[in-house]
């Protein structure tokens, strides 16, 4: 920490802005409960180009720290993953600049995703960049790890592999990777959030949402080599418990399937959901079918998988 805390800060950098990406659970399989109350998890995560904004602007004096969004006015500065990013990252660098962070919204927030922890990946990221990036990635990777099990997913871009609580990440080859990239997908949300924590909780009423380690592993193996495509890998552990609370989620699942062939997921812990797009769809039916079963406040997105 004392050789950190005496790099210099790069003075011409006064402010910076980058994306945030959502991202998406192609599969997820949840294995069991832990003895530390987590869950054991194998999942699939890919980010896709539906972003927030991330401003970090150099201000005030050593210590200072600010942040500023709209859309979680009513969130408690020690509940703000954005604001827990900087303070790690003062404790683990020694390097304590004043730092005001603005953040514009555009991931719906409860959705199942990773807005929150995307938020603050990027927060550290451009803390890195105004230095002009002196820490490695696995650096970058060890704090995110402390901030949440499923940050560490947000260092990179690429679609990666995560197990344990979700702090184990493995970023696929680019050859992999780019057979994912822009990747056409729909989104589609009701006018309402799940909460993460309710979500888990209520697993210990569902035995059919826990899987096999092994034959999960072997379902993952066999995609990353090729052996299967994407729509034959989709899975979410978290269904089951989902969908008897949410009744309303199944006939539209039900409808998209039978009228354009799609195979709708909830991604992560809900509540938004995701489809591959196929040849059998259009962006306007996908959308006018969303929004005549949830109404017109429904969100919808047209969006890509990024790599």
């Amino acid at each position: 920490k004392d050789c950190f805390s005496r790099m210099k800060i790069n003075q011409r950098i006064k402010a910076l802005s980058l994306p945030s990406w959502a991202k998406i659970n192609l599969f997820l399989a949840i294995l069991g409960k832990r003895d530390d109350d987590y869950h054991d998890l194998l999942s699939i995560i890919s980010k896709i180009d539906l972003s927030d904004l991330i401003t970090i602007e150099r201000t005030g004096p050593d210590g200072f720290l600010e942040c500023e969004c709209a859309h979680l006015s009513d969130l408690p500065a020690e509940r703000n993953l954005a604001v827990k990013a900087v303070i790690a990252w003062r404790e683990k660098t020694g390097l304590d600049f004043g730092v005001r962070i603005h953040i514009l919204k555009r991931i719906p927030v409860q959705a199942g995703l990773g807005g929150g922890s995307s938020n603050a990946v990027s927060v550290i990221i451009a803390l890195n960049r105004m230095l002009s990036e002196p820490f490695s990635k696995d650096f970058l990777i060890d704090l995110a790890t402390s901030l949440g099990s499923d940050c560490p997913s947000f260092v990179d871009e690429r679609t990666c592999i995560v197990s344990g609580r979700g702090e184990r990440v493995r970023f696929l080859n680019q050859e992999k990777s780019q057979s994912l990239k822009n990747r056409e997908i729909f989104l589609f949300m009701p006018p309402l959030g799940f909460s993460t924590e309710e979500i888990y909780k209520g697993l210990s009423d569902y035995e059919d949402c826990f899987s096999s380690k092994t034959e999960s592993q072997d379902l993952v193996d066999k995609w990353e080599s090729g052996g299967i495509s994407e729509t034959e890998v989709l899975f979410n552990g978290f269904e089951p418990s989902i969908f008897k609370k949410h009744l309303y989620l199944s006939p539209l699942f039900e409808d998209l399937s039978q009228k354009y062939g799609l195979m709708p997921k909830v991604s992560g812990s809900g509540s938004c959901c995701f489809c591959l797009a196929n040849s059998h769809s259009t962006w306007e039916n996908f959308k006018s079918s969303v929004q005549s079963a949830w109404g017109e406040n429904a969100f919808t997105y047209r969006g890509r998988i990024l790599c």
